[in-house]
């Protein structure tokens, strides 16, 4: 089963259920998936994961993708974050009235995985662990536009930290929403043939109750290049200073005191 834990929050508000982004271009503290399109456009386009329609989207990534993106077993997953398809413009506000993002210990290796979704996570369905639930309301502008690649959008941010051990073959994304206000095409990559990647895939259904891929219940044949939110080592370090200053300061505070007669 999919363990989280509580940690530094992804910059971003989450008040209730209602997640509002600010319009930011980028953010620094992404690790992206997968690493070959770190840099460059993917090549492909789809909108499962915000659409106007109900979708169910499904990644499998093995824990070799994972590690090529610097996402080592112990580190916290703080958020998600996806940026739009190449040259186009910034998007159009949006809304979901419910948006929900899991994660879960793989069971099966991306080249094995099942278009059964459950069959995908360790424990099956109970084993995912739900990081964003309720609705989802971004702003006009959220994905920026006009560049190819276009910079990630500000993360959507977890309820709690995804601790992410390297159990099991890797992780499972499952992505479900209700019919948007509007669309965007993301930057995709083909799951098979030109452009695929090995070690991850991905699955996606035209329902947000979908538990199969099957016959026209097919949203997508591509996989969305996305990022995980991690917290900066160097955030830490500051932290870390921080406290052994603090400490510093009481110590010779202390010494300074006169001792009581």
């Amino acid at each position: 089963m999919g363990m989280s834990r509580t940690g530094l929050a992804a910059i971003g508000v989450c008040a209730g259920s209602l997640f509002t982004a600010a319009v930011q271009p980028a953010y620094a503290g992404l690790f992206i998936v997968p690493q070959a399109y770190a840099t460059t456009e993917a090549g492909s386009a789809h909108s499962t994961a915000f659409n106007t329609g109900s979708r169910t989207e499904v990644i499998v990534i093995d824990n070799s993708v994972l590690a090529a993106a610097g996402i080592l077993p112990g580190t916290d997953l703080e958020g998600i974050s996806f940026r739009a398809n190449g040259g186009t413009g910034p998007s159009p506000a949006m809304s979901f009235s419910n948006y929900d993002v899991k994660l879960g210990v793989a069971a099966l290796s991306a080249a094995t995985a099942s278009t059964v979704f459950a069959n995908n996570v360790v424990g099956g369905d109970p084993g995912f662990t739900i990081l964003h639930t309720g609705a989802l309301s971004l702003p006009a502008g959220y994905f920026s536009g006009g560049a190819t690649p276009n910079a990630f959008a500000l993360p959507i941010a977890f309820s709690s930290s995804y601790y992410y051990s390297g159990a099991g073959q890797g992780l499972v994304l499952e992505i479900t929403h209700t019919a948007g206000t509007n669309s965007e095409f993301l930057d995709s990559f083909n799951i098979t043939g030109t452009g695929s990647i090995s070690g991850i895939t991905g699955f996606s259904a035209t329902s947000d109750t979908a538990t199969s891929q099957t016959g026209t219940n097919i949203a997508s044949t591509t996989i969305s290049v996305l990022a995980f939110d991690v917290p900066e080592p160097a955030t830490f370090t500051v932290l870390g200073l921080g406290v052994l200053a603090l400490a510093g300061a009481r110590r010779r505070q202390g010494a300074a005191r006169p001792l009581p007669l």
